[in-house]
């Protein structure tokens, strides 16, 4: 038989069990005794439930308050084969020296992250790590034992009926009960209990009692061990457990009626208020009561009813809030949207929320107020204006009332504040539509965050009833379009981000079509053919801050993309990164010899164009950071063809000679090399799951949107570190 017994009930019967302990140990020959030992937990490995094997689970933003050590504890064991990723910290091997708050190392047995720096206090969000399981750890148990060690007990009913006989059998009569009583209503601090009488008393010694344990148990907490309150550490009490045997024997019946409320678990009754629990029962009772306004269980202390906190408190489950728990301000307003849109030519982007202003029982003088943040690191927006629309249909916004609103000014890399009165509100109609339009630069990929979107009429907040985003060149025309919905990073992580190095530097990329394709649909052929690519270049955007001006063009190889680099204005340019080899490989350009800098190059070369390149550059900027990226792991169904022409017709992987040319280069000009050939581990194995090239096709070079992931995880620590 189990029993479930609350932890507040259970703290103060082990209270009691431990004074209690001398009594069993010391009178009668057959009494039992309480003893600790260590019980070992084991670890909960994750495991597939067809098949019973351990599997590693992808957890996702879990967030973690740094200790006084510098330190988190994963809720689960992480697997070292998927790692852990904290959005701009960078892992360093367990030993190594932590230089800063940037650094972390991992312990792969325990899940303990220490980090460099102090930054003690500070919430970390840990936003990827393969879980293989519950930490293992120790725990410090009571068992009821006889004085043979025959026979063993941890059952909370076997405590409290060998608590209760032990008391029946105790007695003292006369003057040596009153002499033992006072010397046990005096601790060994000198500490009087006695004024409130004999039930008060143990009353006071508990709670003191209890408050030592729980400070020991704080001081010497191990993160690694699941320990109960020190209940064994009996000798930390010293005379107090003699003191307070004595005192017990004399207050029997009090014991008999604490044992009998706190073990049941059960409240006798419910009130509606404290208020109404004091009146009924203004000198105390032996029962627990639920108080219904705050949900708390509460007992008589001897003096007073006290709050033994929330009764049976469970998590919330999913959508179980409704809106009369949440105040109007948070439920009647967006909390975040990412929006990542392409508009074809001519169009405009709307972001239309409708609001419900039925019931809100305000009149026709009663003005309507927009209320939201805007943020944006991308150049494409030039404006953006607030228009409202009246009408008496979710969807259309025609037939009503038309507020328009003019453009306002875009502030780059700050949330732009958005608070304005617009007109009056007109009762006859029941919906309102707020259209935010974005004034966007044709044909590119845009991003832009919306934040605490709200509308106001007069001093009531209207209720949401649908977002969404349109686009067409007017109004009252509107197509839905699809839009992006990504984590949303707060307003603190953009003060932060704007703290990294390469916030807000202008970065150039040169490449081929795995250069180019951030930002537009992935083509025929693809397996994830018509979906936006997050390629690299997004990546840098949102984890560096920096902006990113993309001039790869598809199929080219270095020496095409030298003649780009040539034309090029670097005046105000703070990096650039330079990547090819797979068109190289497949067109047949030789990867040619690394020569001295300063010297004719071979343009029609890999070595050549590549090193023209470098030097076109550092001549026009000598400011300009560069960093060369090797190519990833590419394939060819197509070799033994006349279509890869050249020295690598039969090779079927990308030839490692333009890897080995590309590193030689990078020393030569001191430039640093991000190595995707050898550090994405994408390889035969995983090549369908990082490359989307489908089998059709007579090569297998394009990422998939989880291998541009890959790309970007060597990428950023690359150029953080740089």
């Amino acid at each position: 038989m189990k029993i479930y017994v609350n932890k507040k009930y259970i703290s103060l019967l082990l209270i009691l069990v431990v004074l209690f302990s001398n009594i069993l140990c010391l009178e009668g020959d057959n009494l039992m005794a309480i003893q600790d030992y260590q019980q070992f937990y084991d670890i909960l490995l994750n495991r597939n439930p067809a098949t019973g094997e351990p599997v590693v689970v992808t957890i996702t933003n879990e967030s973690h308050v740094v200790d006084f050590n510098n330190r988190i504890i994963l809720n689960e064991i992480p697997s070292e084969s998927t790692g852990v990723v904290i959005s701009g910290k960078y892992y360093t091997k367990l030993g190594n020296i932590l230089t800063d708050s940037n650094y972390f190392s991992v312990n792969w047995r325990t899940g303990e992250i220490v980090f460099g720096g102090d930054i003690v206090g500070e919430t970390i969000t840990v936003a990827s790590y393969g879980g293989r399981g519950l930490i293992k750890g120790y725990a410090s148990r009571q068992q009821l034992v006889d004085e043979s060690n025959l026979y063993s007990s941890d059952n909370v009913e076997d405590f409290t009926t060998e608590i209760t006989e032990q008391v029946n059998n105790l007695s003292f009569t006369g003057s040596e009960h009153d002499a033992l009583v006072t010397v046990a209503l005096v601790d060994s601090e000198g500490v009087n209990f006695g004024s409130g009488g004999t039930g008060t008393f143990l009353n006071g010694r508990l709670d003191k009692w209890e408050q030592k344990q729980l400070t020991h148990s704080a001081d010497n907490a191990n993160p690694h061990q699941v320990t109960r309150t020190q209940i064994g550490a009996a000798s930390q009490i010293d005379l107090n457990i003699t003191n307070s045997n004595v005192a017990i024997k004399a207050d029997k019946s009090y014991v008999d009626t604490l044992i009998a409320s706190l073990v049941s678990g059960s409240p006798k009754g419910t009130y509606a208020t404290f208020a109404g629990l004091q009146t009924a029962f203004p000198t105390g009772d032996t029962n627990i009561y639920l108080v219904i306004a705050d949900g708390h269980w509460y007992y008589w202390n001897g003096i007073a009813w006290t709050d033994g906190g929330v009764y049976q408190s469970t998590g919330i489950a999913d959508k179980a809030i409704t809106h009369s728990k949440i105040t109007d301000d948070i439920y009647k307003s967006v909390n975040a949207t990412k929006v990542s849109n392409k508009p074809a030519s001519g169009v405009i982007d709307y972001l239309k929320y409708t609001f419900d202003g039925n019931g809100l029982g305000v009149s026709g003088t009663d003005a309507m107020t927009i209320i939201y943040d805007m943020l944006t690191f991308d150049t494409n927006i030039s404006a953006y204006g607030a228009k409202i629309y009246l009408s008496n249909d979710t969807d259309n916004i025609s037939g009503g009332v038309n507020y328009p609103a003019p453009s306002e000014t875009i502030k780059y890399g700050e949330y732009c504040n958005y608070n304005k009165t617009r007109e009056y509100y007109v009762p006859t109609y029941r919906y309102i539509h707020l259209l935010i339009q974005a004034n966007v630069t044709t044909a590119q990929l845009t991003k832009y965050y919306l934040k605490n979107v709200q509308m106001k009429v007069g001093t009531e907040y209207a209720s949401l009833v649908s977002s969404g985003l349109y686009n067409n060149t007017t109004d009252s025309v509107m197509t839905e379009v699809a839009y992006l919905d990504e984590s949303f990073v707060t307003r603190e992580g953009y003060i932060a981000l704007n703290n990294y190095k390469w916030a807000n530097k202008k970065f150039v990329t040169f490449g081929d079509s795995i250069t180019w394709y951030d930002g537009h649909p992935f083509a025929a052929g693809h397996t994830e053919v018509g979906t936006i690519a997050k390629g690299y270049q997004s990546f840098m955007r949102e984890e560096l801050g920096c902006t990113v001006d993309n001039q790869g063009v598809g199929s080219l190889d270095m020496t095409e993309i030298n003649t780009i680099i040539q034309a090029y204005d670097f005046t105000d340019i703070d990096a650039v990164t330079i990547t090819s080899g797979a068109n190289d490989h497949r067109k047949g350009i030789l990867p040619g010899t690394v020569v001295a800098i300063g010297s004719t190059f071979d343009t029609t070369k890999f070595a050549g164009a590549l090193q023209a390149s470098i030097e076109k550059i550092i001549n026009s900027n000598p400011d300009t950071r560069i960093f060369l990226i090797t190519p990833i792991r590419g394939w060819y169904n197509e070799s033994g063809t006349s279509d890869v022409p050249g020295p690598y017709n039969m090779e079927m992987m990308l030839s490692r000679d333009y890897i080995e040319v590309m590193l030689a280069i990078g020393e030569l000009y001191g430039i640093p090399v991000c190595n995707w050939y050898d550090a994405t581990g994408i390889n035969d194995l995983n090549i369908h799951t990082y490359i989307g090239d489908g089998l059709s096709t007579p090569y297998y070079l394009h990422p998939t949107n989880q291998g541009y992931k890959r790309m970007a995880d060597v990428l950023i620590p690359f150029l953080n570190n740089n």
